[in-house]
């Protein structure tokens, strides 16, 4: 089972929502500023293929307490993300790509 570690950062707004960063750990940042680090986490290391095939269990640690948070098995979750509605609160929907988040610069690479 592969360990990474996770730490919260408070929204500008207040205090009822966090961005999370997702560490290896050599300390080496995977994710940045997700709101969505477990799924996120999922994909990068399933694109990187740094988690065993035979136990795709990952270990997330809370980076500030070291505390266990939860335990992501990464082929499921690369495949999902949590979506917020509304009238049903949150839920997990199949993941896909949405271009909308990038925007295009003038010489057609996407930017962030």
């Amino acid at each position: 089972m592969m360990d990474v570690f996770m730490e919260a950062t408070p929204g500008h707004e207040g205090k009822y929502w966090y961005r999370y960063d997702v560490y290896l750990e050599d300390g080496t940042k995977i994710v940045s500023n997700s709101i969505d680090p477990e799924h996120d986490m999922a994909r990068v290391l399933g694109s990187v293929g740094l988690v065993e095939p035979r136990n795709d269990l990952v270990r997330v640690i809370d980076r500030k307490t070291g505390k266990h948070r939860s335990t992501v098995r990464r082929r499921t979750a690369e495949r999902h993300y949590v979506v917020e509605d509304g009238k049903r609160g949150l839920r997990r929907q199949k993941w896909k790509p949405r271009p909308n988040l990038l925007s295009e610069s003038k010489n057609g690479t996407p930017e962030a």
